[in-house]
């Protein structure tokens, strides 16, 4: 009975990590800001502010890099629900399409990213840029360009030249006035939820397993 269990929690995980959508969470500290010519947002943020957020991406997504390259990789997700979303010094910020690039051994490097973008950057119009970024100088993350449906460990990211952090990069015209500025955060994780319906399903699989041994015994 037992590895029957353990064999529907295996075959779970399998599904819940082959299904779309999926949703990958994050934290950090902001560690750098520069605002030009002031902080245009209705809250402080500053060295050691705190962010939250999360972003959903269409685990089938094809690549759409634009040219034939084993070891680069685009993948697109837009419209409900995907998208990404961060809350930072309890302002709420969200963009509804997420980017995942993926560069396997570039230059002795492995680069993992997932940006959101709006706006326009052209004639001061406004523009926001969220970006996650993860690079690890050894080239030892990745093994080709595939699209990761498990987020990449931080650990890799975090020793010689390796570097991770979370960006935020934008403009808005506000009362007449031209701001720009530019976040950056440590990440303190980086790691993927359990869904309420993943809990469901499983408890679903127990009572499955408990009639099927039932039924057998």
């Amino acid at each position: 009975m037992r590895k029957f269990l353990v064999l529907l929690f295996v075959f779970a995980c399998y599904l819940q990590m082959y299904a779309a959508p999926v949703k990958f969470t994050f934290s950090g500290t902001v560690r750098y800001t520069m605002f030009s010519p002031d902080n245009p947002f209705e809250t402080a943020i500053q060295n050691g502010t705190q962010l939250t957020g999360n972003f959903i991406f269409d685990s089938q997504s094809p690549d759409t890099f634009p040219y034939p390259d084993p070891n680069t990789g685009t993948y697109v997700s837009s419209g409900g629900p995907y998208g990404m979303m961060v809350n930072i010094g309890g302002m709420m910020l969200a963009i509804p399409t997420v980017a995942i690039y993926v560069e396997n051994d570039s230059n002795g490097h492995d680069w993992y990213s997932a940006s959101a973008e709006a706006g326009n950057q052209a004639d001061q119009q406004d523009y926001l840029l969220l970006e996650l970024y993860l690079d690890n100088d050894g080239g030892t993350v990745f093994k080709d360009d595939s699209l990761p449906l498990m987020p990449p460990a931080l650990s890799y990211f975090e020793s010689g030249l390796s570097t991770h952090g979370f960006a935020i990069i934008g403009q808005q015209t506000k009362n007449g006035v031209f701001y720009q500025f530019e976040i950056d955060a440590h990440l303190d994780h980086f790691g993927i939820p359990e869904p309420a319906s993943f809990v469901i399903f499983g408890g679903g699989l127990l009572v499955f397993a408990v009639r099927v041994r039932r039924i057998v015994h």
